[in-house]
Formats: structure tokens, C-alpha cells, sequence
């Protein structure tokens, strides 16, 4: 229960049971970054395409990554803060299959949208489905820090007893279908996101959750959409919060008695309470210094470094019963009252799941406690520093931009032009701001007026076309010798209109670049990717294939490999099929096809067409 020795990454909480593939995913954020969001694709793919997430590629995409999002992407969505998606360091060409699946949203009460969930569905072969749901309190970034998540999987069979079907279910659903809402969503969600949304909540409806063990029952609380958040404390129950973030008036309505409560915050949240504030805390704890090193991994000796409180939970417990509220709410009246956040709900027994048990359990390796140290907060609250302050005024900013329906609109021959179509009705004086699309380099960026609505140019080619605008925000009044005062960088996902209908096929063809490159994927998709990467019991096809094209003679040997894919997994040649048909549509695409393949791969695909239809 909550043992930090027992580590579980993200990507493998994702990753889909034993026998089963991906059919639909959902997933909510605050922040998020494309890169985090391509290695979610990689989690439902090849151990290979998880490895190429975190290569240092300068050059062209790894073939195995490029498959990963192409397969995946359709059956993502992911929700996000309006004004938090990150300005990627390296702009991929892959992104271009994601574009769809980014959705910016806004929290209707007048806060910001919080959660950090995902709701998976996964199918095998024989009809079967599994639905899973993931309540955690990270964004999906590339952050170290100390979080935690919590996954339930849910029993789709109907057979559930009356007294455990329970409300989560529903309440899953209808939290889904609320992010397509006016008011919530930003512009209009893709016809995919629509339909990923519909399904799972369709899904959702008929899930019945059972707590994990060492817990009696769970209970999923969506807040910030209409339904009503989680029981708090009472004044009979003693209380730990664990939160980066902590505010007075939300800790006194979270211990509303004086008992011996106990506090893990951070350092500089806690003095911007001060003593005066917690005076109703016992305990007050930060992590310790040895929590903030780097381990090493026993399997591999690879060094991981985790730096920084960002879990978020309360333990709420009386007597022989507690409850563990477990997700993305900060100890704040915002996280609470206005912004857009889910929980999920506990309950057990004290000796298994209360205070002293979550601090320090019986069967823990390492306990929490072992990572905490005590920490003494000041007499009286301390102010919050301007930086601080202004931070908060640039992330309003930044939604504010965001929500101002961006257009990217293709004009033929000559790029794209970037407008604001429901400009912003004023912005405070001394404030600027540019954009470019992500696959210009930052020196191409340009002034752009949201408030007046004016198009920005951009020349650009056919395969730097692209959805993703890069913004930044700067306020440049008030900075000493002229220097901004403070800027925010992120990405609007605008709406891209007059985009050719080829424009996938050709980064494609730009991304497999020449026949070596194609030969390696198609290797991937047939499932002989030891051949191409060296794997003992390789036929040798890839280091022929390699010999064919640089002596610049004969044909690539490949009917071999397509006749045995053929014979032992003829599913792959429909992959085969759909990747040779996007690559023909342009001639940059047909220049990547090794010389005499496609008359061999007619030939193959004919007489697989004449075999199924016999």
C-alpha cells in the first residue's frame, strides 16, 4: 500500500494484458508534451518502439516509433489544460498523426483542468474486452517526480452482485462525455476524439470496479463537470495530507477538529502557510535530501532520479475504518471548488489502510517515512514572490490565447496562414506575442495580434504543414534594461483547414526518405525485424537487401520474406498493403519503393486477395 520500494512506470500501467491489444484510450492532463504523448503510442507497441522514445535521434524518426504512432494514434485522445501543451524541443514529423488527438479544455468554474486519468479499453482475438482506469496525480511530461497512481480494472460481465455495482461506473461516463462539452473542449474535439469518447463512456456504463487489495470497496469522484466531489474529513476522523500545493482554508476543511494530523508538503508551500496556519498538524514532513537521489535500477544499473513531492492524497481515519483519497487534487479550496479534478475513493480497514500503515507499512522494503524528514514552517505565513505571482498571470494569459480558435489555413504554393478567428477582446499593455507552426525553427516565428484577428504567413512546404502553432506569450513592461518581465511558451492546436488530402502519404514518404528505410519497415510490420536489427536466426534478407541497393544492381531479394509472411501471419500484409497504397499516391512516396517491388508485391497481394476470396 503505497510502498515507494515497489515502482511502476507509467507507460506500464498503459501497456495492455497478456494476449490483448489497444482498441480505445482516453486520457486527461493539466500540462502535457507531445513526446510524453508519442511514448504513450510506444507503450502499446513494441518493446523497440518503447526504446526509441528516449533514443537522442537528430535524424529520421526510428521505423519502429514511426509505426507505433501510426497504428495508434486513431485510437487516442488525450485532454489537456488550454495553454500547458509544451513546445517541443525537436519538432517530429511524426506528430503529424497526433494532431487529432490533442484536445485543450477549459474548466467551467472558472478554474483549470486538473485530472489525470486514463480510460482504456482493451480486445483479443476471440471477441473478448477488458476496460482499465487510471487515476493518477502526474501529467503526462517527462517529469521525475514523486507521484503516485492508482489502476482499476474493471469486470465488464454483468455479474456483478447489486451491492457492488456501485456509481463509478456511471460516473466515469458521464465525466467523459462532459469533455466534449461546450465550455470545456476548445473549438471542435476530431471526429475520432468524438468517437473514442462515445465508445468508452458506452464502455464505462456498464463497469463495475473493485477495489484493489487490502481495501473493502472504491468509489471514482469526477469533480468540476456536475457531479459531486468526495466526502471530506469530519471532525471525528484524523487526517493525513500529502500535496505539493496546500492552502489554510482548505486544510482547516479537511481537519476540522485538532487531532494529531499529519502534513507531507513542500517546503516552500508549508512557509506560505506557516505555523499559524497548521496549527491543527502534529506532523509536517517534506521529502528528505536522500529522497531527491539517484537509484539504480537492480536489472539494468541504469541510474533514475526522482526530485520532488507532486503525489496527492489524504487519508482520512476513525476508529477501525479509513479512507484513502487518491488523484489529482492539490490541499487547495481551488482544486476542490473551481477547477476540473478526479479522486478516487478507498476504504479499508485502519490497521491496513489508515495513517500509520500508509507512513510506515508492516511489508514495506522502504517506507514513506523513511523518505520524509520533519520540518519546522515558520511562525507567520510567508508572501508569495512576484515571480510566483506572475506565473499564474501568464498561465490565465496563455488559456485566455488559446481559447481564441486558432485557424491554420494551407494556401497552395506558398505555406500557411495562422489566424485568430475569435480574437481575444483585450490584452493588458505591455504584453506581446508570436507564433510559428512547430516545424519552423523558433527564428521563423512572427508577431501575430489576437485581439485584432489579422493572418500571419508562413512559407512552408507541403510536409511542414502542420496543426501544432507554437506561442509565445511575453509581458515586456516592468523588466529592468529592457528585459521582458516574463514569457510562457506553449502549443494551440488549431484548427487546420485546406490541408491535401496526400499530406500524411507524403511526410510518410519524406519520413521512410529512401528503399533502405522502406525495406526496414516493412521488415517491422512483417514481423523479421531480426533480420534488420541483427537478431540471432535472422534469414539474412536485410543484409542482402542492404548488399542489392548499394551495389545499385538487382532487385532487393524480397519475395521470400513476403511469401513467408504470407503463409505464417497473412494479417501483416494488410499493413503492407495500406503502407504500399499511401507511399503510391506521391512520387516522392514511389521513390521510396525499392526498385522491382512493386511488381513482386502485386503479384503476392493478388494471389492473397484470390486465396481469401476462395
Amino acid at each position: 500500500m503505497l510502498e515507494p520500494g515497489t515502482r511502476f512506470d507509467l507507460m506500464e500501467s498503459l501497456r495492455p494484458p497478456l494476449g490483448m491489444q489497444l482498441d480505445a484510450a482516453v486520457g486527461t492532463t493539466y500540462t502535457l508534451d507531445l513526446d510524453a504523448l508519442m511514448g504513450v503510442s510506444a507503450a502499446f507497441a513494441t518493446d523497440r518502439a518503447r526504446a526509441a522514445v528516449d533514443a537522442d535521434e537528430t535524424g529520421l524518426e526510428p521505423v519502429a516509433l514511426l509505426d507505433a504512432v501510426r497504428r495508434t494514434a486513431s485510437r487516442m485522445a488525450v485532454f489537456c489544460q488550454a495553454g500547458a501543451v509544451k513546445v517541443p524541443a525537436r519538432s517530429r514529423q511524426v506528430f503529424a498523426w497526433l494532431e487529432d488527438s490533442v484536445v485543450e479544455c477549459l474548466a467551467p468554474g472558472g478554474g483549470v483542468f486538473h485530472p489525470k486519468v486514463w480510460v482504456l479499453r482493451y480486445v483479443d482475438a476471440d471477441g473478448g474486452e477488458a476496460l482499465r482506469f487510471l487515476c493518477l496525480s502526474r501529467n503526462l511530461t517527462f517529469d521525475r517526480s514523486w507521484d503516485v497512481v492508482l489502476r482499476l480494472d474493471a469486470d465488464l460481465s454483468g455479474k456483478a452482485l447489486a451491492d457492488e455495482v456501485g456509481e463509478s461506473g456511471p460516473r466515469v461516463a458521464r465525466f467523459l462525455r462532459s469533455l466534449l462539452a461546450p465550455g470545456v473542449a476548445v473549438g471542435r474535439p476530431s471526429t475520432s476524439a468524438r468517437g473514442l469518447v462515445d465508445q468508452l463512456a458506452r464502455c464505462a456504463e456498464r463497469a463495475t470496479f473493485h477495489a484493489p487489495e487490502g481495501f473493502t470497496s472504491v468509489d471514482v469522484w469526477p469533480m468540476g463537470l456536475g457531479d459531486p466531489g468526495p466526502p471530506l474529513g469530519t471532525d471525528k476522523e484524523r487526517v493525513l495530507v500529502c500535496a505539493p500545493f496546500i492552502g489554510p482554508t482548505m486544510l482547516g476543511r479537511l481537519a476540522p477538529a485538532a487531532r494529531p494530523h499529519v502534513l507531507i508538503s513542500r517546503a516552500e508551500s508549508i512557509d506560505q502557510v506557516g505555523a499559524d496556519g497548521l496549527a491543527s498538524f502534529e506532523q509536517v514532513y517534506v521529502m528528505s535530501a536522500e529522497a531527491d537521489v539517484a537509484e539504480a535500477e537492480a536489472e539494468n544499473d541504469v541510474a533514475e532520479t526522482l526530485r520532488g513531492l507532486h503525489a496527492k492524497f489524504f487519508v482520512f481515519e476513525h476508529r477501525a475504518k479509513a479512507r484513502l483519497l487518491i488523484g489529482s487534487p492539490n490541499a487547495t479550496t481551488a482544486a476542490f471548488d473551481t477547477n476540473v479534478e478526479v479522486a478516487c475513493e478507498l476504504r479499508g480497514h485502519t490497521r491496513d489502510a489508515g495513517i500509520d500503515a500508509v507512513l510506515a507499512h508492516d511489508s514495506a522494503e522502504v517506507s514513506l517515512l523513511n523518505l520524509l524528514t520533519a520540518y519546522a514552517p515558520p511562525e507567520h505565513a510567508v508572501p508569495t514572490d512576484a515571480d510566483h505571482d506572475l506565473q499564474f498571470v501568464l498561465q490565465k494569459m496563455a488559456a485566455d490565447v488559446t481559447a481564441a480558435a486558432w485557424r491554420a489555413r494551407v494556401v497552395e504554393g506558398e505555406g500557411l496562414e495562422v489566424t485568430v478567428t475569435s480574437p481575444v477582446a483585450s490584452l493588458a499593455s505591455g504584453v506581446s506575442i508570436e507564433c510559428r507552426p512547430i516545424t519552423l525553427r523558433s527564428h521563423r516565428a512572427a508577431p501575430i495580434d489576437v485581439t485584432a484577428g489579422l493572418p500571419v504567413a508562413f512559407a512552408c512546404t507541403p510536409e511542414a504543414i502542420t496543426a501544432f502553432i507554437a506561442v509565445t506569450l511575453r509581458v515586456e513592461a516592468g523588466g529592468a534594461d529592457g528585459e521582458a518581465l516574463g514569457e510562457t511558451a506553449f502549443v494551440v492546436n488549431a484548427e487546420l483547414v485546406g490541408a491535401p488530402a496526400d499530406r500524411k502519404e507524403r511526410v510518410l514518404a519524406a519520413l521512410l526518405a529512401d528503399p533502405a528505410r522502406f525495406i526496414e519497415y516493412l521488415l517491422l510490420l512483417l514481423g523479421q525485424a531480426d533480420d534488420v536489427f541483427g537478431m540471432e536466426g535472422g534469414s539474412g534478407i536485410w543484409r542482402a537487401a542492404q548488399a542489392a541497393l548499394a551495389g545499385g544492381g538487382d532487385a532487393p531479394p524480397l519475395l521470400e520474406v513476403l511469401l513467408r509472411a504470407a503463409s505464417r501471419a497473412p494479417d501483416s500484409l494488410e499493413h503492407v498493403a495500406a503502407l504500399v497504397d499511401g507511399l503510391r499516391q506521391t512520387p516522392e512516396g514511389r521513390a521510396a519503393l525499392p526498385p522491382g517491388f512493386e511488381e513482386v508485391w502485386d503479384v503476392v497481394w493478388a494471389a492473397c486477395s484470390l486465396e481469401e476470396l476462395s
